[in-house]
């Protein structure tokens, strides 16, 4: 047998082959409901360097589903990337971060395309100005993925999450409402102040207060340091 007989024959067959090497630990075995979503959330933790790609980067657990379910239905043809329908106003979008603008959209539908756009130039995923807003709407238009407003949450802000891959890469700090307590017999709003560290889900700290200032976030904030070390980056919502 010729050895290029084994190559993939094109692009999309080559997409299928890496997709089918990601899905490998579920594609062959019987696994439970429960089973199955442990396996695909251990995938989704895990960084993969697409075909062509000069990084790496994770696939969320709804896009390692619909593979899987492809593959099922269809074998490897069902894993090959679906003819684009944007042809002739997205050309900038190489396959990879077309794919990834889109699974970002389906696990984000509420969240704005520029806020999409400026969370992958922070997170170093292309320079800004490489791709404007309005190819990226086009983008969602054509494969049938507007923005979805969410309900009964009126101006809250949708915050994108993206996971740090080692510990001490990012802490993330934030503030939970707990409902009123009474401190000697007395009203008492409290304010849970907590870091954690994305990778690990680490709790770097934890401390209650009865206030939420920018001083209580800021001396916790120190003594962690102090504890642990400065990480790469912080984020405070």
């Amino acid at each position: 047998m010729n050895s290029n007989d084994l190559k993939p024959s094109d692009d999309a067959e080559r997409i299928a082959i890496f997709r089918a090497t990601i899905l490998g630990p579920v594609m062959l075995r019987e696994l439970a409901h429960g089973q199955l979503a442990s396996e695909l959330r251990a995938l989704s933790k895990a960084r993969y360097r697409p075909p062509g790609a000069d990084s790496t980067r994770t696939y969320q657990v709804p896009t390692l589903e619909r593979w899987l379910y492809a593959y099922r239905a269809r074998g490897l043809a069902g894993l090959r990337p679906e003819p684009r329908s944007d042809r002739g106003f997205a050309q900038e979008l190489n396959p990879e971060l077309r794919e990834l603008l889109l699974d970002i959209r389906r696990e984000h539908p509420s969240a704005s395309v520029s806020l999409i756009l400026c969370t992958l130039i922070e997170e170093g995923y292309f320079e800004k100005a490489k791709v404007s807003e309005p190819t990226v709407r086009r983008l969602y238009a054509a494969a049938g993925l507007p923005r979805r407003a969410k309900r009964g949450e009126g101006g809250t802000k949708t915050r994108l999450r993206w996971q740090a891959d080692r510990p001490g890469a990012l802490w993330h700090g934030d503030v939970c409402h707990v409902t009123t307590c009474k401190v000697t017999g007395k009203p008492t709003p409290i304010r849970i102040h907590g870091m954690l560290d994305d990778a690990s889900r680490y709790i770097i700290a934890l401390e209650a207060h009865t206030t939420e200032k920018e001083v209580d976030m800021l001396g916790m904030l120190v003594d962690a340091l102090r504890r642990h070390g400065k990480p790469e980056r912080g984020h405070v919502s």
